[in-house]
């Protein structure tokens, strides 16, 4: 019961504008993993679509790579620039030195 009230009380200080910012960041990240999984599911049918649908197994099979390699550049993208973002937003949202 005592979590619960510290919970509370930190919620109180934080004020409003700080949930609803946790509420964005969250809806962010569901969205983006959402993307993801989206992202990887197309280039991994494209894939095996090019590989079963094509005549020659060699040309389509570096096709099909180029797929997932574009797939994998960029989800290492879109990893690194929300971890820069996160760094960014960490050291910002410190107060007087404090983690």
């Amino acid at each position: 019961m005592e979590r619960r009230e510290s919970l509370a009380e930190e919620r109180a200080a934080l004020g409003p504008s700080a949930s609803i910012l946790r509420r964005r960041q969250a809806a962010a990240q569901a969205r983006r993993r959402r993307l993801l999984l989206i992202d990887v599911a197309l280039g991994a049918t494209v894939a095996l679509l090019v590989l079963l649908l094509g005549p020659g197994l060699a040309p389509l099979m570096i096709g099909a790579l180029l797929v997932l390699a574009a797939c994998a550049a960029s989800w290492a993208y879109e990893r690194r620039r929300r971890r820069r973002r996160g760094a960014a937003t960490g050291a910002a949202g410190t107060r007087d030195g404090a983690a």
